[in-house]
């Protein structure tokens, strides 16, 4: 069982919200309870989707799900876990003078988080897949890094940590990390071999520390196929439409190099943090 004791302090009698219940909140709240947390103290909410309610119950979570506007009121910890294109879901929602807010979102930054708190109760986590974390084999990065709480929370997800000195660097710890296995599969699903001297240039050039332990993390992590069908069948759900591996998967299949699909990867998780243009007419 994981150790939840500042969690739980930190929480002063209300509730960890889990803002969002796709494959990702899903995981983290199964995750979560299987590893000791306190069900009665968790709260969920989602879009109100007849398939994510059904998967909820399955989950045994039925219980746990309220309004999202009740859910900010209540929760001391936030988890936002929602798809990037639905980063403003929490802005119509009032939250506690409080809360700490944990950001899930891939490629948004912490300043386009639409939420009135202080800076230092704002925190971003990048991680890899949702069958990563179910499987007790993920890898994370947070910043900023070194909040009690947050550690203990990745602890308890069984989520190795990596720690970076800058926001930016989740860009490169997007590409050549979290997605780096399906990149991988889908690499050699070309019948290209992987060069690991390209993929620590690349690291190298982006100031990602620690990269053998990471690269050595994409290699266990990477799915293996026994058919081009169920390989491909994995690549299209595992790439989310307009996302980091769906663009880093395009270059591959246009006959990039490893690098340029690396930088293309890095390129795509710096759009993302861009909010759209606004319609000036």
């Amino acid at each position: 069982m994981a150790d939840f004791s500042r969690t739980i302090a930190r929480l002063q009698g209300n509730f960890l919200g889990v803002f969002g219940a796709g494959h990702l909140g899903r995981a983290i709240s199964s995750v979560l309870i299987r590893n000791g947390f306190p069900i009665c103290r968790l709260l969920v909410c989602h879009g109100g989707s007849p398939e994510t309610t059904a998967l909820l119950a399955e989950a045994g979570l039925s219980a746990q799900v309220i309004r999202s506007d009740e859910l900010t009121r209540r929760s001391g910890i936030i988890l936002y876990t929602v798809r990037p294109q639905h980063v403003n879901a929490i802005a119509h929602c009032e939250l506690r003078n409080d809360a700490l807010i944990v950001s899930f979102l891939a490629g948004i930054p912490l300043a386009r988080i639409p939420v009135r708190l202080t800076q230092g109760n704002r925190f971003r986590v990048m991680t890899s897949a949702p069958d990563t974390i179910v499987e007790a084999g993920a890898i994370g990065a947070a910043y900023p890094a070194g909040d009690p709480v947050v550690a203990e929370l990745l602890s308890a997800l069984r989520i190795e940590q990596f720690f970076l000195n800058d926001e930016d660097e989740l860009h490169a710890f997007t590409a050549l990390g979290v997605c780096l296995p399906i990149v991988l599969a889908s690499w050699r699903g070309q019948g290209r071999a992987v060069d690991d001297g390209e993929l620590f240039k690349c690291a190298r050039k982006h100031g990602l520390d620690n990269y053998q332990r990471i690269l050595e993390w994409a290699h266990r992590a990477e799915p293996r196929f026994e058919t081009v069908a169920a390989r491909d069948a994995y690549l299209r759900k595992a790439a989310t439409p307009g996302g980091v591996t769906e663009a880093m998967i395009g270059q591959i299949r246009e006959g990039a190099s490893i690098g340029e699909t690396l930088e293309m990867g890095i390129r795509r998780s710096r759009e993302l943090q861009s909010p759209p243009p606004t319609d000036a007419s």
